[in-house]
């Protein structure tokens, strides 16, 4: 099934259509948006695409009950009846119609999302038909360089312009990171997904990942349920993370520093990038050169310098000329923001999408992306 979605409003009430656009522009998947006075089947897309109707039940037309019915019976069209009569007469008529959703007019805007969103997750969420999905390791020679921080934040930018699906895998399994540094209360934990996955269960397994506010950021970390300790299994831990490519575009692994058998068998045989951090001091670049030379072999190395200040600590071409490798990408040191959005355990972008190192996200979300669809 397409992932295109469209979205289609049959009532004459302006007022419905303007609560209806401005929550959609809430939304981060794509969409067209469709408005008709009356009822007409045939303006209903034909192809394999995702329909939501949205339908106003009211004594003028009854007559098209029967007709939303029969549509209903595709599986890519989705019946949503709104009313401002809640009454048992409405909702069965509601339910004769197949309708998945019943809602209360006037509409609100936390309900509307949340079944659009579901509605849009439930019929994307089977395996996506691209072969050019791709796993990234991101790891650093040390602690403090910002790993889980960079990872969390470019996710969440790809996810938003991408408008794909993002995995963050997270292995630091006994410090919740990535749970911890957005205070996620997640049910699933890493070593259950791997535990749990079959070659038969893999739909029902990656609904699981926790996802982020209704974005196309999900999360398979830390949770309450699962065993804690994380699996020895290279074999389990492999076919995991290879099936993770059939359901999302774009997968982030956070990884320790620990020069650990696990850590190295995913870097050397599972990950087709190699996101590496560092900062912009000279304690940073060594043990990054190091790093470098233990992994001489890994694929597609791209070195992220964290933190960076021209005016303050090494300088980019410095740290290049130590490393003997181009620095893919500089990100800024804005301390208070990052502060900030640790304080508030959240993204950067929701704390202000002008800053500097938010607009440094962006830029190297749309590289990432574009260099993929080359």
């Amino acid at each position: 099934m397409d992932n295109k979605l469209n979205i289609y409003l049959f009532d004459d009430e302006k007022i419905t259509k303007t609560l209806v656009e401005n929550y959609l522009s809430s939304v981060t998947f794509e969409y067209n948006f469709s408005q008709y006075d009356n009822f007409d089947e045939s303006v209903i897309s034909q192809d394999n695409t995702i329909n939501i109707i949205i339908f106003c039940i009211g004594i003028y037309n009854i007559d098209s009950l029967e007709k939303l019915a029969s549509l209903s019976q595709k599986p890519n069209n989705k019946i949503i009846i709104i009313s401002y009569d809640g009454s048992t007469d409405t909702n069965v008529k509601s339910m004769r119609t197949g309708a998945a959703y019943f809602m209360l007019k006037p509409i609100l805007k936390s309900d509307f999302i949340n079944i659009v969103s579901r509605i849009y997750q439930e019929n994307t969420k089977k395996q996506i038909k691209n072969t050019n999905a791709s796993i990234a390791s991101v790891i650093s020679a040390e602690k403090g360089a910002g790993k889980t921080s960079f990872i969390i934040n470019i996710a969440k930018e790809i996810a938003d312009f991408s408008k794909e699906k993002v995995l963050i895998v997270d292995f630091n399994n006994a410090i919740n990171d990535v749970a911890m540094m957005l205070s996620l209360d997640i049910t699933y934990s890493l070593p259950w997904f791997i535990n749990t996955l079959n070659d038969t269960n893999s739909d029902e397994v990656f609904d699981k990942a926790f996802q982020y506010k209704n974005s196309n950021m999900f999360i398979a970390g830390s949770g309450v349920l699962g065993l804690k300790k994380m699996p020895t299994d290279l074999n389990k831990i492999g076919n995991f993370l290879k099936n993770t490519k059939r359901y999302f575009k774009y997968i982030f692994i956070d990884l320790n520093q620990d020069f650990t058998e696990m850590n190295n068998y995913i870097l050397e045989n599972i990950a087709d990038k190699n996101y590496i951090l560092l900062t912009p001091d000279i304690i940073s670049v060594q043990r990054t050169e190091s790093l470098l030379n233990l992994h001489n072999e890994l694929k597609s190395i791209n070195l992220i310098l964290n933190k960076y200040n021209e005016t303050s600590g090494m300088r980019l071409i410095e740290a290049e000329k130590m490393i003997e490798k181009d620095i893919f990408y500089t990100l800024p040191n804005n301390f208070i923001t990052t502060s900030k959005a640790l304080n508030m355990k959240t993204t950067l972008s929701e704390i202000n999408k002008d800053m500097d190192i938010v607009k440094a996200y962006k830029s190297l979300a749309r590289k990432i992306v574009n260099r993929e669809q080359q």
